[in-house]
């Protein structure tokens, strides 16, 4: 969440004519695993409330198409006041498609892709070199029933840069959450992932633990708080990198309607990165803010 979330900390600073990624930490917060997660535990009975409280709300899955609207900035600065250092932003923007199909009556498929990415930089962070690709189909996948929920990560590793988006799609299906969503309840969801990442030649080691609790409002509203730690290194023409850092985030996932997957999901987070290029060491500041609406449901052909 990125931000989300939630990952791009190293691009295109000099410190000692040697270029260094001040954009790592905008790719890197949130990526997911770069083998399929592991069965995440049922997140217990919900707690339905006593008449006396709120009219109780049922939120379920419904098979279609959902399109949505991602978008995310973040800015970043590095702290000092190096004369060759001046603070830099990374904008993205993408068409998030997420199909839903009914299994069974209570087993339901979900399917994520990634469309129309735009990624555009701004000041010290200097454009991408390759063209990023267009569409990234398929890259997260997951099978919610009554039992808990199995996630699948898709992305190739050969696209580990682009492993973001697998959080955005996290993010967006909520896995921590039960296959019906009660409303209002007293029932925290928590989760801890371990996950991993790449950029500018440096794997990153992620743990993310995030926590969703509902606010008790109408309609349904969750507070999103994620706290991601990270560390990784790698070689940097021909010199030694190490990456460590947190990220703190926090935010709402909004549910418009009786459906399961949310309307609307707004996070802000703050953090700071280290960056050791040989023996230089560079703290980076990074706030982000991040918003994922929909904007648009079709219906789907059922499965022949």
């Amino acid at each position: 969440m990125l931000s989300q979330k939630a990952s791009y900390h190293i691009e295109h600073m000099r410190l000692q004519e040697i270029a260094v990624t001040a954009g790592l930490v905008g790719f890197v917060v949130g990526c997911a695993s770069t083998t399929p997660a592991p069965p995440v535990s049922p997140p217990g009975t919900p707690q339905i409330p006593t008449p006396a409280e709120a009219t109780t709300r049922l939120h379920s899955f419904t098979p279609s198409l959902y399109r949505y609207r991602f978008e995310q900035t973040a800015d970043i600065r590095a702290q000092g006041s190096a004369e060759d250092t001046i603070p830099g932003s990374v904008i993205m923007r993408a068409i998030v498609l997420v199909i839903v199909r009914a299994e069974s009556d209570s087993i339901f498929g979900v399917t994520v892709t990634i469309d129309s990415i735009s990624i555009t930089t701004q000041g010290s962070i200097l454009p991408q070199r390759s063209q990023e690709p267009l569409r990234l189909d398929s890259v997260l996948s997951a099978k919610f029933s009554r039992t808990g929920v199995v996630t699948e990560r898709r992305l190739a590793d050969s696209l580990c840069m682009y492993s973001q988006f697998v959080t955005t799609a996290r993010e967006l299906i909520l896995p921590e959450l039960p296959v019906q969503l009660y409303s209002p309840v007293s029932q925290v969801y928590t989760d801890t992932i371990v996950d991993r990442a790449c950029r500018a030649g440096t794997e990153i080691e992620l743990t993310i633990t995030r926590e969703l609790r509902d606010l008790r409002r109408e309609p349904t509203e969750l507070a999103l708080r994620q706290q991601t730690r990270l560390q990784g290194a790698g070689v940097l023409r021909r010199d030694s990198l190490k990456v460590s850092g947190s990220i703190t985030s926090h935010g709402t996932a909004s549910f418009a309607t009786a459906n399961r997957l949310p309307s609307h999901i707004q996070t802000q987070s703050a953090g700071t990165i280290t960056v050791q290029l040989g023996n230089t060491a560079t703290v980076f500041h990074q706030t982000t803010v991040q918003t994922i609406r929909l904007d648009g449901i079709e219906p789907i052909a059922p499965h022949p």
